[in-house]
């Protein structure tokens, strides 16, 4: 994380919370805590108002209000959709990314997104009760990692499969994954809901022609996805 995204968290979460730990800070943007005590005295410099009150933590004594976003208010409907949704997701990291992210809009352009006229209703949300790994899905395909899946099949078999993950769809409220198997050295997609466990391997793959998620797309169009 470089220094201006972790001004940012540093802000958020002294906003959110009444006091902050420097350590409890360190852990959350993944910096030491000398990094920490670095960016307080950045910030304070720059005309935030952060005190530390010892064996306490960090305080901010006046209102924190980031850079404006002229963001038109059909833009911001369209960004808040997308969050709100994302904020029912059963990633926890994600839903707490995105509710982060709508507080950050509604300061930026001083207007709150909550009071939008739109909401995402409980049948079009995805169901909460269940924990899906979107997020360390996602960080599998950005660094190309394979992973290994406990999948449960439709007709409720268990089956290992390694993988090449390279896309994650969301169909209402239905989560994918498209891959490449290994098992059945073709494509595959599988549902996030019947994954019983991931593991993210150390060995990584390669784009490799005909094993793209654009080749997966041009396939669909004469065969239809498998799983």
């Amino acid at each position: 994380m470089n220094k201006t995204d972790r001004h940012f968290e540093i802000l958020q979460s002294l906003r959110n919370q009444r006091i902050s730990t420097a350590e409890s800070i360190a852990q959350r943007v993944g910096v030491s805590v000398r990094t920490i005590y670095r960016d307080i005295d950045s910030l304070n410099e720059s005309g935030f108002q952060i005190i530390g009150r010892p064996r306490q933590g960090f305080k901010l004594t006046a209102p924190a209000f980031l850079p404006p976003l002229n963001l038109t208010r059909t833009e911001l409907i369209a960004v808040t959709i997308g969050l709100q949704y994302v904020a029912k997701t059963q990633d926890h990291i994600l839903q707490a990314a995105a509710k982060d992210l709508i507080s950050k809009i509604g300061d930026t352009t001083q207007r709150n997104p909550n009071s939008l006229p739109l909401s995402i209703l409980p049948h079009l949300a995805p169901n909460e009760n269940i924990v899906l790994p979107i997020g360390p899905i996602l960080e599998a395909i950005q660094a190309h990692q394979k992973i290994h899946l406990n999948y449960q099949n439709p007709h409720g078999t268990s089956t290992q499969r390694i993988v090449w993950p390279l896309q994650v769809e969301m169909w209402a409220k239905v989560w994918t994954l498209t891959a490449w198997c290994e098992l059945k050295v073709d494509f595959r997609v599988f549902r996030l809901d019947r994954i019983q466990s991931i593991i993210t391997l150390d060995e990584q793959f390669n784009d490799e022609p005909g094993r793209t998620y654009q080749d997966f797309l041009e396939s669909m169009k004469e065969n239809g996805p498998s799983s």
